[in-house]
C-alpha cells in the first residue's frame, strides 16, 4: 500500500493530526503564559482553543517542511492580518513575534528544527527527525 506524502494530504488534516501527535507525545511543554497572551496585536482576545500552542507548532513545522529556511520575521508575515481600527480604515498588521519565538524554542528543543546562520542571514530548517515525525 503506497503512503501519502505531506504535499498530497490536506493541510488542515495534517495540522490537526500533527498537533494531536505533539500533544500525546509529551515532548513539547506549553509555557505557563500561553493561556493569557494574544497571538497578534490585531486580535481582540487570546485564543479560545486550549490546544492552540500545539496547532501553531504543527503549522510552523509544516511550513518549514515546504519552505525550509525561514525565521521569526517570516512567520510574522505568514500569520499577519487586518487590524480593524473602528471608524478608521483597516490596516495591515503583522503577528506578534514573541509567541512565534516561544513556539520555535519549544519545537527546537524537541530536536526537530535546526538554526543556521550564513553571514547576516539566519533562519530555521527541519532536521531529519522533524521530517520523519
Amino acid at each position: 500500500m503506497p503512503g501519502a506524502t505531506v504535499k498530497e494530504v490536506d493541510q488542515h488534516v495534517l495540522t490537526k493530526v500533527l498537533s494531536d501527535f505533539l500533544k500525546k507525545s509529551g515532548k513539547i511543554t506549553v509555557p505557563e503564559q500561553a493561556d493569557y497572551i494574544k497571538t497578534a496585536k490585531f486580535k481582540e482576545t487570546a485564543p479560545t482553543d486550549r490546544d492552540w500552542f500545539y496547532t501553531r507548532c504543527a503549522s510552523i513545522m509544516r511550513h518549514l517542511y515546504f519552505r525550509s529556511p525561514a525565521g521569526v520575521a517570516a512567520f510574522t508575515k505568514v500569520y499577519s492580518g487586518r487590524k480593524r481600527n473602528g471608524v478608521l480604515p483597516a490596516k495591515y498588521c503583522r503577528s506578534s513575534d514573541g509567541c512565534i519565538r516561544m513556539v520555535i524554542v519549544c519545537v527546537a528543543s524537541y530536536k526537530t528544527l535546526f538554526h543556521w546562520t550564513i553571514g547576516l542571514f539566519s533562519g530555521f530548517s527541519c532536521t531529519r527527525i522533524g521530517t520523519h515525525d
